[in-house]
């Protein structure tokens, strides 16, 4: 069975994600969590977090998105990114829309954070999706599952899936795998 073009976007968010775990000299974390607020609703939130070392931001500018992953019935095409890298005082927020023309699109700088001269370092990229959760977790799971063939030290993955109404419940398969 194909991938969908959700599920190869989110692959490629995670492998971005792991390959600036693998740059950090760190102990790293990369965490997918999946949620779908309420059982009847059919929109499916993906965050990809990672403590590495923070992202390079002509990574999201230059991400070249097909037309197939623009299917307004799977993604509206927005991405909200969220970064620092250790030697920032500020944790940047910004807003990429794929629907705009390749011509005009570009990150827009949201309102940032100020780190209070604490040191870390870490990017989050979230998005919605109307893609069903179980298909998005088997691609997800199995990528986890090469990942701990390639035995990479010092990063830690943790796949969450959150359904319900009730804050905190999580049901499906929560794991941890160290690299």
């Amino acid at each position: 069975m194909e991938i969908s073009s959700v599920q190869k976007l989110c692959l490629h968010l995670i492998s971005s994600a792991f390959q600036r775990c693998r740059q950090s000299e760190d102990l790293c974390r990369l965490s997918v969590v999946l949620n779908r607020s309420t059982a009847a609703s059919p929109i499916v939130r993906v965050s990809i977090s990672d403590t590495g070392i923070g992202s390079c931001l002509e990574e999201f500018q230059v991400l070249k998105i097909a037309g197939e992953f623009l299917c307004p019935e799977k993604w509206d095409g927005l991405l909200l990114v969220r970064t620092t890298s250790i030697s920032d005082d500020e944790i940047y927020h910004y807003h990429l829309n794929f629907r705009e023309s390749l011509s005009t699109r570009r990150l827009n700088r949201l309102p940032f954070n100020l780190k209070n001269s604490a040191k870390f370092s870490g990017t989050e990229v979230n998005l919605a999706t109307t893609e069903r959760i179980d298909v998005l977790l088997a691609e997800v799971n199995c990528f986890f599952h090469k990942m701990l063939i390639l035995n990479i030290p010092n990063i830690v993955a943790e796949l969450v899936i959150e359904q319900g109404d009730a804050p905190g419940s999580q049901h499906g398969d929560a794991s941890k795998h160290m690299f």
